[in-house]
């Protein structure tokens, strides 16, 4: 990246910048090659404060320092200075009270320099935010998990602040809190029931650690009752030659409590087209390579619309569609829509299905890149589409193309031979590249003044690219693209991915041994190389290793293997990179190997149910086993919070690598999509000319090709009504038995409990384990759902470990009652309430007392079956009915009532009593929130406090008494900024300076003050302030393109007869202040 931001021409040196897929893989281990001037330098690109970090050299150097700005943070000394031999390694002691941010790290041997950008992270560890849910009701409280750990997974003590915006960016809450021994501290942060809606950051921040945030949104919501899903035998279906395609499946519709659920379904069936693309000389016409999709392939084209029956809770369905029905699409996307008529809700699904129009499904896996003089190698497999059967024979035919623009052919094609073993082919191939290249047709440094002519004959032997294209025959499965990729000197070294692909071995000490083979251009036979390996974004060793092989036909094949102690692992891969220098010559290569199964972690943990089935408020037992002495945190929420579409925000290792990760996200699989049909491409070789040349700046290959093109049977665009009660967690009893009194009515069954307790989150607490396992009493919620445990646990020494989530706990009644309503209701307004009695018993229920009250702020007519009653103390309208209710069915009816006042809650009470002989009752109360009718008024008031203790005096809008009964209210905001809500969006002129001498400044400017500005209200986050140091970086650069020998700058730089005095004192102001950011020249700034 910071050779992306140099004026290359006036570079002394030749410095290769990789491809964007291949520079994010290389962050662990960033390499930085100056060939011209012989002194090659290897660093982690990222290094902790407190911790050590170690640099590798090329050749003996005189000095290694991490600086920023002009003051130096730390010196390196070599690893073993004694011995000449030995790899040069040198170490940084990195101090605990340096900063977070990025350093720079320079080398010098002689006359040469080098440097290199490292990022320094806080060494105390890193903070991991968990929340019970991702959406919430305004009312709820959002319980907040902090877990603080260092870069070895272990738990750290220390104080947390957690802080909330509200969606207006005004800070609505903070609090200090300490973590416990095991590195948690648990916070519950109240959501007032008159707030704005939307999305609420919530930031936790520690001294020496890497800050966690993490976005929940507040907005007024219905639980969903059940689930639906789209069942098909198969993902894919293969449709060449195929005059009719019968579109099969099972639509499956079931409550949260396990039950099916009745009614009717609707199945909607439309076609995705393929998308067109273009291509043009030298590369893709459009960014992506994809036009813009038409209205047809936005919203894809209907082909069919099916009603059908649910049947025990399945619709089986079989859809004819014809060929012309389906020609030109891509892929068919089915939508399922369950009409539920026990409680008048309805949800949906959706699913793909592929079409493919060849008998096979083809994945390829290719380097992103090849390197002169050294083979590509392809992972391929190939198995039937659908149900089908492969024929073959597989062939992988591989054209190479030379030439500045890559357009001519380099020699016949090379054609490998595939296996088809047990109906499908899984193989791996290695292809050499034709030796085509001298030292006269393919020149490095082309002169800056060369013709067009001269240019193209002086690289008319470079090889640019190779096409790589899986064949069926003479019929095309697939095909990929393979890009040059430039070195310094013409040299390389190529770790076998695919071939021989890296293995690692852990011993019982927890010793992990890695084995690679390696390929090279250099005859690397008895050379030392340097191996750095980070998992989890963070460095976990760097060491020597010994290259053992031999040469073949020019290119050196070799083995290489070390062991090393790696500290706590979880399941993310180890990112290994290796170099070797030989002769002023440095080559290098990465890989991911797989974490053996007996590292990946330190000790296990799980939670499960006593039971699988239980009644509301039933005792409830939850089984914990972990390693004695650890503490394991749970979270149980109801299944209806998943259904919501609204993942659980729990703490897992998935989030608990992405927080060590932090800036360094694992690199993305370079795994190309195959193109179905025969696509001319030329692909363009990128390189500057003249006195300086590096490496591609964008890939070699068109990013369209590798992967912009669908594979067939892949869609072509991405996936990219009752108020719960929450008294708080009460999983001990908090809803007692409360009697309703008179015991039996009529010869139906007493009431023995009213349910009240219906939590979105039933358990978030934490259990110590003494000696491996625990359980925790529990009693059921009343919610009539379904349940299950996620947990972690830590230990203090043996770090973090994930438990993974339980089996479903379901709580249910033979017989119970429920009410449907909305989020909430205007006053005023007429609402439908359904009222609902299930019957889960193979016998009839007849004559059911349903009763139904109402609270004083309703008013009703009741209508048949309902008749009213007499009052009861408290209550308003009352309404009682005798109903039947089927064996395995539903009653279902309704009321529409007016609520006559606002309220955060008036109460909707609905019980069911079956025949005494039956013994089976139920009754619930809900609330139904109502907010104020008419239009709503606000008055903002801004003043300023001069003094601490000064009152606020607020003056309140006229009229307002005669505003809705209950709807006035005053909120207050302080905020601890002069500029307030103004500069909420100032990310906004954080942009790339462009332009001539003065707009480049205009650009500059505001990155500058911005980033000073945020800074010092400690609002300036990591990728943030990188936006701005890259942006500034840029623009400074730009800015010296406009300079005069004087060391004035003016508008177009040496095209103007002068200086800009103006301008120059402009560029000093800036520049001045911009130190706090980058590096600036002090000598510049003197002479302007």
């Amino acid at each position: 990246d910071s050779l992306a931001q140099v004026d290359l021409q006036h570079l002394p040196c030749l410095c290769p910048q990789s491809p964007p897929g291949q520079a994010i893989a290389m962050r662990a281990f960033l390499l930085m090659l100056c060939g011209s001037l012989g002194l090659q330098l290897s660093c982690p690109a990222t290094m902790s404060s407190g911790r050590s970090s170690s640099c590798y050299a090329s050749q003996e150097i005189t000095g290694l320092t991490l600086t920023q700005g002009e003051t130096v943070i730390a010196t390196a000394v070599a690893s073993d200075p004694a011995n000449a031999d030995a790899p040069r390694l040198f170490e940084f002691a990195i101090p605990s009270d340096t900063a977070p941010n990025q350093y720079m790290v320079t080398g010098t041997a002689g006359s040469d320099q080098v440097q290199v950008q490292v990022q320094v992270v806080a060494g105390g560890g890193v903070l991991v935010l968990g929340t019970d849910k991702a959406k919430y009701k305004p009312g709820q409280d959002i319980l907040t998990r902090v877990l603080c750990l260092s870069t070895e997974l272990k738990p750290v003590v220390t104080d947390v602040t957690v802080s909330v915006k509200n969606p207006e960016d005004l800070k609505i809450f903070q609090v200090v809190q300490q973590t416990d021994v095991y590195g948690v501290a648990v916070v519950s942060i109240p959501v007032a029931t008159e707030t704005a809606q939307g999305g609420y950051t919530i930031s936790a921040s520690a001294a020496g650690a890497v800050d966690a945030e993490g976005v929940v949104t507040v907005e007024q919501y219905v639980l969903p009752k059940f689930e639906v899903t789209i069942d098909q035998p198969q993902e894919t279906v293969m449709v060449q030659g195929v005059d009719t395609l019968k579109v099969t499946g099972v639509i499956s519709a079931i409550y949260t409590y396990g039950e099916p659920v009745p009614g009717s379904a609707l199945l909607e069936i439309s076609g995705v087209p393929k998308v067109t693309q273009w291509f043009g000389w030298g590369g893709p016409m459009m960014m992506g390579g994809d036009m813009e999709p038409t209205p047809e392939e936005e919203s894809g084209r209907q082909l069919a619309s099916v009603q059908l029956t649910m049947q025990e809770g399945k619709a089986e369905f079989e859809v004819e569609l014809s060929s012309g029905d389906i020609s030109g699409l891509a892929s068919l996307v089915l939508v399922a829509n369950v009409s539920d008529p026990a409680t008048g809700t309805r949800q949906s699904a959706s699913a793909d299905l592929g079409l493919s129009w060849t008998e096979e499904e083809l994945e390829m896996e290719v380097d992103p890149e090849f390197k002169i003089g050294l083979p590509v190698e392809a992972k391929i497999k190939i198995t039937p589409a659908g149900s089908g059967t492969l024929s073959g024979p597989y062939t992988v035919k591989t054209q190479w193309y030379q030439g500045e623009y890559g357009s001519n052919t380099a020699g016949e094609p090379i054609t490998t031979a595939l296996t088809l073993a047990d109906g499908m082919v899984d193989e791996a191939v290695s292809i050499a590249a034709p030796d085509t290249e001298t030292s006269t047709c393919c020149v490095a440094r082309v002169a800056a003044d060369a013709t067009w002519e001269q240019r193209q004959e002086q690289r008319s032997c470079c090889l640019a690219r190779a096409q790589i294209q899986v064949l069926a025959g003479d019929r095309e499965v697939g095909s990929a693209c393979v890009g040059r990729g430039f070195t310094v000197s013409g040299q390389g070294l190529a770790v076998s991915k695919y071939v021989n692909a890296p293995t690692a071995t852990a011993a019982a000490d927890g010793a992990v041994t890695v084995q690679m083979k390696v390929l090279s251009t250099l005859d690397l036979t008895g050379t030392q190389g340097h191996v750095a390996v980070s998992a989890g974004g963070q460095p976990r060793f760097a060491g020597a290793v010994e290259f053992t092989g031999a040469v073949t036909d020019g290119v050196f094949a070799g083995d290489v293997e070390f062991s090393f102690q790696p500290g706590l692992l979880t399941s993310a891969p180890l990112r290994v990179g290796i170099s070797a220098a030989q002769d002023r010559v440095a080559v290098a290569d990465w890989a991911e190997v797989a974490v053996p199964a007996a590292a990946s972690t330190t000790f296990d943990t799980s939670a499960a149910w006593n039971t699988s089935e239980c009644r509301p408020n039933d005792p409830v037992g939850l089984g914990v086993e972990s390693k004695a002495g650890s503490k394991v945190f749970l979270l149980a929420v109801d299944k209806a919070v998943e259904l919501l579409g609204a993942k659980v925000a729990a703490i897992t290792s998935g989030s608990v690598m992405s927080a060590l990760l932090g800036q360094d996200p694992a690199p993305a699989t370079f795994t190309p999509r195959m193109c179905p049909v025969d696509i001319e491409v030329t692909a363009m070789l990128t390189m500057l000319h003249g006195t300086a040349v590096h490496g591609p700046s964008s890939e070699p290959c068109p990013t369209t090709f590798n992967n912009g093109c669908p594979s067939w049977g892949e869609q072509v665009f991405d996936d990219d009504m009752v108020m719960e009660m929450a008294p708080g967690m009460a999983g001990d009893g908090a809803a007692e038995d409360r009697a309703e009194g008179g015991g039996s009515a009529g010869g139906s069954t007493a009431i023995k409990r009213v349910r009240t307790f219906f939590p979105e989150t039933w358990v978030h607490e934490g259990v110590e384990i003494a000696d491996g396992e625990a359980t925790v009493d529990l009693r059921a919620p009343d919610s009539i759902t379904s349940w299950r445990v996620a947990s972690f646990a830590t230990h203090p020494e043996d770090g973090f470990s994930d438990g993974g989530v339980s089996d479903w706990l379901v709580v249910k009644k033979n017989m119970f009652a429920s009410l449907s309503m909305p989020a909430f209701v205007v006053h005023q307004e007429l609402p439908t309430i359904t009222l609902t009695i299930q019957n889960l018993l193979d016998q009839p229920l007849t004559q059911v007392l349903v009763t139904c009250r109402l609270d004083e702020g309703f008013a009703t007519n009741w209508t048949s079956p309902f008749s009213s009653s007499d009052p009861v103390a408290g209550w308003g309208p009352v309404g009682t009915a005798r109903v039947d209710v089927p064996a395995k069915g539903f009653w279902t009816g309704s009321i529409r009532v007016q609520p006559t006042q606002v309220s955060a809650g008036l109460r909707v009470y609905l019980s069911a009593q079956a025949d005494a002989a039956v013994g089976e009752s139920d009754a619930l109360q809900r609330m139904l929130l109502v907010k104020p009718a008419g239009k709503r008024v606000e008055k903002a008031q801004t003043q300023m406090l001069q003094d601490p203790s000064e009152a606020i005096t607020v003056d309140l809008p006229a009229g307002l008494t005669a505003g809705t009964p209950g709807s006035p209210f005053v909120r207050v905001s302080l905020v601890g900024d002069i500029l307030g809500n103004a500069v909420s969006n100032l990310e906004g002129l954080v942009q790339v300076p462009t332009g001539c001498g003065e707009q480049t400044m205009i650009g500059l400017a505001p990155n500058v003050y911005v980033g000073d500005y945020l800074q010092s209200r400690g609002r300036l986050g990591t990728e943030l302030r990188g936006r701005i140091v890259r942006n500034i970086n840029v623009g400074v650069q730009r800015e010296l393109m406009y300079r005069h020998s004087n060391g004035g700058f003016s508008a177009f730089g040496t095209q103007d007869p002068s200086a800009s005095t103006w301008l120059t004192a402009y560029v000093v102001k800036v520049f001045s202040e911009a130190a706090q950011f980058v590096t600036i020249d002090a000598a510049l700034i003197e002479a302007a």
